[in-house]
């Protein structure tokens, strides 16, 4: 049976991965470095937090959790 912190964690590390797969696709599509380098910088930011969110969510309110 799926409890809710599966799916939050599902839900988190999924979206987390989206961002920063859209990050690596601006890489390639945007035309300047700096274009580049702005929108990399907001979307694998975003998308380490919110992987690092789901794991958190995964792994609980002990020790372990606090490492992340």
């Amino acid at each position: 049976m799926i409890d809710i912190t599966s799916v939050l964690t599902i839900l988190f590390v999924a979206a987390g991965i989206f961002f920063l797969l859209v990050g690596s696709i601006g890489i390639i599509r945007l035309p300047d470095f700096y274009s580049r380098t702005h929108a990399t910088s907001k979307s694998d930011t975003l998308g380490m937090m919110l992987v690092i969110i789901g794991l958190i969510i995964y792994e609980g309110l002990t020790i372990n959790g606090g490492k992340l």
